[in-house]
Order: structure tokens, then C-alpha cells, then sequence
């Protein structure tokens, strides 16, 4: 009881916090936005202040140079920008009466019997309705006189509302920069503060981790804001090229707007697209300015970014979709520029915090769970087909050995320590067998389809199950490997395992001329256990070969252990008993070539049973 208050109490403050963080980004979005938007600016601009310090320019005066070329070239843009903007503006009725002729024209084409034809007439209608509305009014009312009176107060603040919508911008802009050169110039001072913040006692971890994530988020942001800039460039020779007008306005609305996850895109396409169909008569330009953002957008994220970048950003869609609106919603359209960037540094940061990596879990596009976590999963939740298709892929990237390793063994290696825990139920047992059985029927299927059968009907390698369920698996799924690796016939014993499982093979006639035996196991068993059943299979099958295979163990444990049991081989990786069975395998070995092979393989083939059987006590 005292464990659920615990937990429902810790729940409550962390959503009590969190509701206190949201309110204070909100509330203080005045002092927050601008300096999210420094903490930005200062990752972009970093590398440049480390190249001229490089050339042994003193700190400050690389900062205020940095700063002076970044204010510079802004106020440039913003000049070009303020430029461009007056043009379209001062051209806007030609463009207008352009586009209007266009859409009669278009009312007026072999759609015209159609919805645009009734929605223009309708349009014609209501207007001329509005227009006899006000001559009847102007008609039938007196004229009223109307005296405006305005103090010197109402100037004020009628001049206020006129200049506000220009003062909130450059305010911003104003305490962006300022925040972001004060961030350059104490740097140094605000690492310390951090290191000690998280403690002395971890001071070459923490600077580590500081330094790597600094480097790495520079280097993102910096090389997004080249792509944005580089793909802008092209976006205005391109319309310019065309014909387009105002072509450097269209260029740097798109370089900014390409910071906008997901929509950012798209929406820079509509401006020019929309004045392409105002300025051109006909369709061609209209078709060619779409092409340019068609092509050039994909030729940008699929080949270029992942090129320079990457093929991952390091967050999820779901989480690039998340950040988003939760930024937009916190802080309007700026939260959405800002939201890729600042997630971002919130999943950084988490690969470094033990109490954040949740963060890094929920949002980054790293796998959540490693190749073999994952297999395990499907086979307990009863996906074979899901089971079988990552087994397949792993095979065409990796080859079958190491994907057997790295993704079933394992996997089966996982169930193991959890039976020996007791978190399994009988149904879920149940479930996992035969969810694994379904898949080695798939896997045998298709290498079936690919002819890779095994070439002799004699049982020649036998392999046993040490102990448990799991260990029962994994010796069917090696039988299955080994069969198609060294293209004889191979077995299992499905039905038990251990010292039970060696007495039903030894009471098989068809099992007495198996070349080699294999103790297999995924950690179901222990050292003794393994001993114990190697003396076992020697005395059932003396002219065998014995192997121990304890898949996924250390080579150096695997050494020490074979010298202990004196075994002919300790097997922990499915390539190396392909390489050790297949001289042991071959029809016309005699006994005595049977046993050489193995030492030569492994260790020394002939043991002395009574001190092994002292040693392993």
C-alpha cells in the first residue's frame, strides 16, 4: 500500500512541476522567446567564435565581431527583405486585374455550365444587390455631419497602435541578440556553473558530456541553417530565372520557413505559385514554379540533409509532430520555428541526465528497444510473421550466423533469465513455444524455396537442450542452422532436455553414428550442469564428438570452462561451429579422424572423465 501512495504522490508532484514550467513559459514568454531564440543563435554562431579564437583572437573581441557581421548581415536582409515587400505591394493591382481576367476567363471556358460558372454569377449577383442597397440608402437618408475632435493623447496613442506591430519584432530581435552575446561571452563561466551544479566529484564526465553535446548540437544547427540558406539561394536564381518577380523575397521567406517542421515547405509554395498565376496569362509559369518546389524539396531532405546531416535528425515523427504543437500552442507561430531545435536539446541533454533519459526514450529516433528486445517481444506477444521478417532482413544485412547470434540466441537468452525469475506463466510459455515454432517453420520454408537442403539422410550432428524450455529452442534452432550451413542432417530432442533428453537418444539406433553432440544451452544451465551432462553424452556416444555450447558467453570464460570439463570444443558463436562441424561431418571420417578434427577445432579431444568429474566438484 505504502508503494502505490508512493508512487501516486511522486506522479502528482511530477505533474504539479510540470504544470508550473508550462505556466511559466507561457506567462513568460516575453523573456523566454527571445532568449530560446539566443540559446539558438549562440549554438549557430559558436563555431565561428572557436575558428577566430584558433587564430589567437582575444575571447571578447571574437564575440563582438561575431556579433557585429551577425547584426550586419540581418539588418542587410531585413533592408533587401523590406524592399522587395514594397515592390509587391506597389505592384499588387496589375497583379490583381491579371489574376481576375484569368478567373474570368476560366468561368467563361467549357467549364463554365459548372460550379465555378453559378459561383461567379452568384459573386455578380450579390454585388450588384450590395451596390443598389447603398443608392437606395444614400438616397433616402439625410446626410449626417460628423466632427471628429482628437486630443493630444488620442495622437499618441493612435500612433502607438500604428508603430506597435514593428516594435514587438524588433524588440525581440533586439533582446536576441543581446542574450546571445552575453551567452558567447561567459560561456566559459556558465560551463562551470553546470559542472558544479551536478557535482565536483563528476567533473570529466560532465565536461565530457557538455562538449558533445555543444559540438554536436552546433554542428546541427549550423548546417541547417547553411542547407536553409543554400536551398534559398536557389529557390530565388531559380524564379528569377523564370520570370517570377520579387524572386530574393520568395528565396528568404523559404530559407526561414524551412525551419518549420512538416508545413514549412509548403507553405513557402503557396506565395509564389499564387503570383505566378497572376503574373502569366496562361499556365506555364504556374506549372514551372510548382516544379521548382516539387523537385527541389525532396532532391533537399532525401539526398542533401541526409548527405551533410545524416539519415536520422534524432527525433521521431511522432515526436516531431508532438514538439510542434506543444510549442505552437505554448508560444504561437515562434514556438513552432523554435520547437525541432529546442526538443532537440531537451533529447541531448537526456542522453547525458539519468533523470531525463526518459526524454531521450520518448523522443529521439533511436530504437527503443535493441534488435534482440525486440524479437523477444514479438515471440511473446505471438508475432510470428513480425518475428520472421526482422530474422530476414537481419540475414540479407548481416548474414544468418551473425543474426542467429545477435537476434534469436540473444532474444532466447533473455527468456531464459526471466524463467529463472519466474515471470512466466504456463500461457505465456505456451505462447512463446509456439510462436517460436511458427517462426522456424517460416525460416525452414523459405530456405526450403532457396534449395538449401541438407544433402544426407544420416543423422551425423545431434544436439541437446541443457535445461529448460528456452535451452529446448535454442537446440531446435540450432539443429535447423547447422543443417543448412554444413548440408547434412542434423536433430533435436524437442520433447525434454538435459540427462532425459541423452537417454532418448541414446535409445534411438539412428542416433549412434552422430559424428558430434552439442550441449546446448542460453543460460538455462550452470557450469556444473554443463559438466555433468558432457560426462553423460560421453559415456552414451564415446566416438562422438562433445561439444558445449553456451551461446553468447565471453571467448575467455568459454576457454576456462572447456579445460575444466575437458570437452572437444566450447561453442559460443553459431559461425564457429560451422567452421568446427563441418571437417567433423564429413561421410567418410573414421572414428579415430572424428575425434582429431574436434581437437583440432577446439582443445584436446581426449579427457580423462574421473578428473573431471573431481575438478567440476
Amino acid at each position: 500500500m505504502s508503494f502505490f501512495t508512493d508512487s501516486i504522490r511522486n506522479l502528482a508532484a511530477g505533474m504539479i512541476v510540470a504544470a508550473l514550467i508550462v505556466y511559466a513559459l507561457v506567462a513568460g514568454q516575453d523573456v523566454f522567446v527571445p532568449l530560446a531564440l539566443a540559446t539558438l543563435l549562440a549554438f549557430i554562431l559558436s563555431p565561428l567564435v572557436r575558428f577566430l579564437k584558433r587564430y589567437h583572437v582575444p575571447h571578447a573581441l571574437a564575440v563582438t565581431g561575431t556579433m557585429i557581421i551577425f547584426t550586419a548581415t540581418l539588418l542587410g536582409g531585413m533592408v533587401a527583405f523590406t524592399q522587395q515587400l514594397a515592390s509587391l505591394t506597389a505592384n499588387i493591382s496589375v497583379y490583381q486585374e491579371n489574376l481576375l481576367k484569368k478567373v474570368r476567363s476560366a468561368s467563361d471556358s467549357q467549364l463554365g455550365d459548372g460550379a465555378l460558372r453559378r459561383a461567379g454569377d452568384a459573386l455578380a449577383r450579390l454585388e450588384q444587390e450590395v451596390g443598389q442597397s447603398g443608392q437606395s440608402q444614400s438616397g433616402s437618408d439625410r446626410p449626417v455631419q460628423v466632427e471628429i475632435q482628437q486630443s493630444s493623447r488620442s495622437y499618441i496613442s493612435s500612433i502607438f497602435n500604428m508603430i506597435k506591430p514593428i516594435l514587438l519584432p524588433i524588440s525581440t530581435a533586439g533582446l536576441m541578440i543581446l542574450f546571445a552575446a552575453f551567452l558567447l561571452l561567459q560561456l566559459d563561466d556558465i560551463r562551470d556553473r553546470i559542472v558544479r551544479l551536478v557535482g565536483t566529484d563528476y567533473i570529466s564526465e560532465t565536461t565530457a558530456a557538455i562538449d558533445d553535446a555543444g559540438e554536436r548540437l552546433s554542428h546541427l544547427f549550423l548546417m541547417q541553417a547553411l542547407l536553409n540558406l543554400g536551398f534559398g539561394t536557389f529557390v530565388t536564381v531559380a524564379l528569377w530565372f523564370i520570370g517570377i518577380p520579387n524572386p530574393l523575397l520568395w528565396g528568404a521567406a523559404t530559407a526561414i520557413l524551412r525551419f518549420v517542421p512538416l508545413i514549412g515547405s509548403v507553405i513557402s509554395a503557396v506565395p509564389p505559385i499564387a503570383l505566378a498565376a497572376a503574373v502569366d496569362p496562361g499556365w506555364s509559369l504556374v506549372i514551372a514554379t510548382a516544379a521548382i518546389f516539387a523537385l527541389g524539396e525532396p532532391l533537399m531532405g532525401q539526398v542533401v540533409e541526409p548527405l551533410v546531416l545524416g539519415r536520422h535528425t534524432g527525433l521521431s515523427p511522432m515526436a516531431i509532430i508532438v514538439a510542434a504543437s506543444f510549442w505552437t500552442l505554448i508560444w504561437g507561430p515562434v514556438g513552432l520555428l523554435v520547437a525541432i531545435p529546442l526538443t532537440l536539446s531537451v533529447v541531448a541533454l537526456g542522453q547525458y541526465v539519468p533523470r531525463l533519459e526518459f526524454l531521450g526514450i520518448l523522443l529521439g529516433d533511436a530504437p527503443a528497444l535493441s534488435p534482440s528486445q525486440q524479437f523477444y517481444r514479438r515471440i511473446l506477444a505471438g508475432e510470428a510473421d513480425a518475428a520472421s521478417k526482422q530474422y530476414i532482413e537481419a540475414v540479407a544485412k548481416g548474414g544468418e550466423g551473425a543474426a542467429g547470434d545477435t537476434i534469436v540466441l540473444n532474444s532466447l537468452r533473455l527468456g531464459a533469465g526471466d524463467a529463472s525469475r519466474n515471470r512466466f506463466g504456463p500461457e505465456q510459455i505456451e505462447i512463446a513455444g509456439e510462436t517460436f515454432d511458427q517462426f522456424l517453420d517460416m525460416v525452414s520454408a523459405e530456405e526450403s524455396a532457396e534449395g538449401t537442403q541438407a544433402t544426407d539422410t544420416e543423422r551425423r550432428v545431434l544436439v541437446v537442450a541443457a535445461r529448460g524450455q528456452f535451452d529446448v529452442k535454442s537446440a531446435e534452432y540450432v539443429a535447423s542452422f547447422l543443417q543448412r550451413r554444413i548440408k547434412l542432417a542434423c536433430a533435436s530432442i524437442a520433447e525434454s532436455a538435459g540427462l532425459l533428453a541423452l537417454s532418448s537418444a541414446a535409445e534411438d539406433t539412428a542416433n549412434r553414428s552422430a559424428r558430434a553432440v552439442i550441449i546446448s544451452t542460453v543460460g538455462g544451465a550452470t557450469r556444473s550442469q554443463l559438466h555433468l551432462l558432457a560426462r553423460r553424452a560421453r559415456r552414451e556416444f564415446p566416438s562422438a564428438c562433445i561439444f558445449i555450447a553456451d551461446w553468447g558467453v565471453q571467448r575467455l570464460a568459454s576457454e576456462q570452462t572447456d579445460k575444466v570439463a575437458g570437452v572437444d570444443g566450447m561453442l559460443t558463436r553459431l559461425n564457429d561451429a560451422t567452421e568446427r562441424l563441418t571437417p567433423i561431418a564429413r561421410s567418410d571420417a573414421s572414428s579415430n579422424e572424428v575425434r582429431n578434427a574436434g581437437s583440432q577445432c577446439g582443445v584436446t579431444a581426449r579427457v580423462d572423465l574421473e578428473a573431471a568429474a573431481i575438478a567440476s566438484t
